[in-house]
């Protein structure tokens, strides 16, 4: 019985030290690397001033929405003094971003290519990006109806890479979302591609909803975060540390229903971490296994 006992105390210390080093190492680490961290400086934020609902400009061109307000109140959390550097395309931020005259773009795409430029916190949010036609356009059901037909897309998108994938097809690019819907409706281009939320806001503030429908499900799904230019280790770890904790307040999910209309689905605790409840009922049967069995053996050798 006392073999039995000692390999029982083994089995629980080695899953209590597994358990915790899982949850609380990552913690550690993070706080070691905030710790570190020197002074917060002023930094240059860079964004196109009309990317609803994520930057707009008001009427006294003072920047405003989404990502505006989230990069607000994480550098009030960080200490930072934030100057906003609004362009007027996303070419000209991005072109800005690369050239080192900003250190961040408040809400930006990942992806691969932008990688080589950016580092990135952790996501905030994800955009899906979809196909548009006109509203009376009775030709397009599926993605593959497109193909050999004439596309429309914003520079420095993600639909610029993504009109690629259809077959023959014609693609157009243009500096700005206006642009794009005016080619749309005017029947320059027979579909554009582009993020839905950013399509949808744009159309409920200029009153033109019925104009233009969707086709299909989205063509891709891409994360967004904040982008800190290449080089700057210090600042992106203070903004990762600070967002990571205000994404789980209630400020952001008063900011992302006010900007959205959709409240935040967080997941409890329980649906997360479903497999610590399988590892410790598994652990638990294995155990009284041993536990009927070490006796059983010992009393057969007996």
């Amino acid at each position: 019985m006392e073999q039995g006992v000692c390999i029982f105390a083994f089995m629980r210390g080695l899953f209590v030290l597994a358990f915790m080093s899982v949850t609380f190492a990552p913690t550690v680490a993070d706080a070691d690397a905030h710790a570190s961290l020197p002074p917060p400086a002023e930094i240059i934020s860079v964004f196109p001033k009309h990317f609803p609902p994520y930057h707009i400009l008001d009427k006294k061109g003072k920047p405003s929405g989404f990502a505006i307000e989230v990069l607000e109140a994480v550098a009030k959390r960080s200490g930072l003094k934030i100057k906003h550097m609004p362009k007027e395309t996303w070419m000209m931020a991005y072109q800005a971003f690369r050239a080192d005259q900003a250190q961040i773009i408040p809400n930006l795409g990942i992806t691969k290519e932008r990688k080589q430029d950016a580092d990135f916190t952790v996501p905030m949010d994800a955009l899906r990006v979809s196909i548009f036609v006109r509203f009376s356009d009775t030709r397009f059901k599926v993605h593959e109806d497109l193909n050999a037909f004439t596309i429309g897309v914003r520079e420095n998108n993600a639909g610029v890479k993504l009109a690629q994938n259809f077959k023959d097809a014609n693609v157009k690019v243009f500096k700005t979302l206006p642009d794009l819907l005016s080619a749309l409706n005017n029947k320059t281009v027979d579909a554009i591609i582009y993020p839905e939320t950013v399509i949808n806001t744009h159309v409920a503030r200029s009153q033109t909803s019925k104009r233009i429908k969707s086709v299909g499900s989205p063509l891709q799904i891409i994360q967004r975060a904040i982008a800190v230019r290449k080089g700057n280790p210090e600042l992106l770890a203070l903004l990762n540390w600070e967002l990571k904790a205000f994404i789980k307040t209630q400020a952001f999910d008063e900011i992302h229903r006010k900007w959205f209309n959709v409240a935040i689905t967080r997941t409890s605790f329980m649906s997360r971490y479903w497999w610590i409840g399988y590892a410790l009922f598994a652990f638990l049967v294995v155990t009284a296994g041993l536990l009927y069995w070490v006796p059983s053996t010992q009393k057969d050798v007996n």
